[in-house]
């Protein structure tokens, strides 16, 4: 969605000739089949720089060309914005301020006053502006691992909170009953005064356990906008319209990447408490060492018979090995074609994080 149709949607709401977007990452270099990790194709000894992923149709040219680091002024759109100033007359400092939204785009009313504009093709007269699409992106393996632990501590510690919870009621129930049995009747309704209030107090010490942040990377982009050709401004509703797309689709993706990642925490805990991974690994490893013994036991009895009554050929410790490996392996095979190991397997295909799951 973010390269093909955001910079048509903006470019057809506001009729915008030029609309594009692009990604901050390191170069791509060529892999080979020994590349195993997920970022083998990136060449993270150099600098990041900006890709051009998509564009409206007016601007489809600039889709997979990258601006070197350095060149031109699109790379001040990562740099922090400046505080806007405070209007004359105003305290800062007086109950109930509300400081000036802070604008994140940077605008270029005139292109042509701007000495380090860089053009992909010949200059013209027009205006530009940039806004930083940058988000928490979630949907990492570590992430995973992490959001599991951090749940499973956040759920014992909401069970122990409710236990000692309902422990407490029942203690201050008690020690209710005992004022009303022992205590005298003139006494009785500020003794019971008393007790609540330190009921009171004493529930505001239950502090429900809060799970913390997924651990995220953040993710840069940015949202290009130009009105080269038609030698006019981008006005200021414009701008802010573009502005405010751009945060919408920052806080939808980051809320759709945890909403999917949560799933997949649960998903996680469920399959960690059907399968304890230690043990159905052992017994697995048990299983297949007694299959390819009785394996080397009947190949044994099938050369000793081929032999009849002179001594079998002697196999080389090469030759053991390799058909100890071929028996596990068969029985591997069989095993995980199981429906039970293959259900299990299968269900990774819902997993958001796990990737190249057509394999599956």
């Amino acid at each position: 969605m973010l390269p093909d149709e955001l910079p048509q949607f903006l470019s057809k709401q506001r009729k915008l000739p030029g609309v594009y977007i692009g990604f901050l990452e390191h170069p791509t270099i060529p892999i080979t089949d020994d590349d195993e990790e997920e970022d083998s194709h990136l060449d993270k000894a150099q600098e990041k720089r900006i890709n051009y992923i998509g564009a409206n149709d007016n601007c489809k040219y600039i889709v997979s060309q990258f601006l070197e680091v350095g060149k031109g002024v699109t790379y001040d759109a990562f740099e922090p914005v400046e505080d806007p100033p405070i209007p004359d007359g105003v305290d800062p400092d007086a109950s109930g301020y509300v400081p000036p939204e802070k604008e994140i785009y940077r605008y270029y009313p005139d292109v042509t006053q701007v000495p380090n504009m860089h053009y992909f093709k010949i200059p013209k007269l027009g205006a530009y502006m940039t806004v930083p699409l940058q988000y928490k992106s979630s949907l990492y393996e570590s992430s995973l691992d992490a959001g599991a632990i951090e749940r499973r501590r956040v759920r014992e510690a909401r069970e122990a909170l409710a236990k000692e919870k309902e422990d407490a009621e029942i203690e201050h129930q008690q020690k209710l009953d005992d004022i009303r049995a022992n205590t005298p009747e003139e006494e009785l309704e500020g003794a019971l005064e008393q007790a609540e209030e330190e009921w009171a107090q004493k529930k505001e010490e239950f502090k429900d356990e809060e799970e913390a942040e997924f651990q995220s990377e953040v993710k840069k982009y940015v949202v290009c906008v130009d009105t080269l050709g038609e030698d006019r401004e981008i006005s200021e509703d414009d701008r802010k319209y573009v502005e405010s797309i751009v945060k919408h689709f920052v806080d939808c993706w980051e809320q759709s990447e945890n909403n999917q990642l949560s799933e997949d925490i649960d998903n996680l805990i469920k399959l960690q408490d059907e399968v304890n991974k230690e043990e159905f690994l052992e017994n697995l490893k048990n299983r297949a060492e007694d299959e390819v013994n009785d394996r080397q036991k009947q190949d044994t009895e099938k050369m000793q018979e081929a032999a009849g009554e002179g001594q079998p050929p002697e196999e080389s410790e090469t030759t053991q090995n390799a058909k100890r490996a071929g028996w596990a392996a068969d029985y591997f095979r069989g095993s995980i074609l199981d429906d039970d190991n293959k259900n299990r397997v299968l269900a990774l295909k819902a997993f958001r994080v796990v990737k190249f799951k057509g394999i599956l």
